[in-house]
């Protein structure tokens, strides 16, 4: 039970007055999205993400690194062949960090461009929502139908 503001009247019940506890329409594939390890929602995203840049990167080794103005050694999810870094999270909040400004800064080196595709309900910060405004990132947003077709394969 909770009161009409929304309190949790009893310790042992959790109320989702926002609804935000799943933004996933369909409720079979957001239970099989919950039963999933960090690392498994890991792979779904960078496959997702595979399927969707197919044929613009070299697909016997995706990945690079490079040497960020961080100090730290990066290694990107995916190097398309124009050099554009994609990274994928599938999260329920990103923010602006240390890694998306190391790939932003990385990117725009190479004059190319950063990619960042989440999952349907992966809130973004303010910073990151500017960033995406200015054109720093491009935003992709995982599709239900894409997560439906490729959580099967994990």
């Amino acid at each position: 039970m909770a009161s009409g503001q929304g309190y949790v009247d009893h310790a042992a019940h959790w109320v989702d007055v926002l609804g935000l506890a799943s933004h996933v329409k369909n409720k079979q594939l957001q239970r099989q999205i919950d039963a999933l390890t960090p690392q498994q929602k890991g792979a779904l995203g960078e496959s997702i993400a595979k399927d969707t840049f197919a044929g613009q990167f070299d697909e016997a080794n995706p990945r690079s690194s490079y040497a960020a103005i961080s100090g730290k050694t990066r290694i990107t999810d995916i190097t398309l062949n124009n050099q554009s870094i994609v990274e994928t999270k599938f999260v329920k909040k990103q923010g602006l960090t240390s890694q998306l400004k190391d790939g932003i800064a990385q990117a725009k080196a190479e004059k190319a461009a950063y990619h960042l595709v989440t999952a349907p309900e992966t809130k973004l910060s303010g910073p990151l929502q500017t960033a995406i405004a200015e054109g720093q990132v491009v935003h992709h947003t995982m599709s239900e139908s894409a997560i439906a077709r490729t959580i099967t394969t994990l």
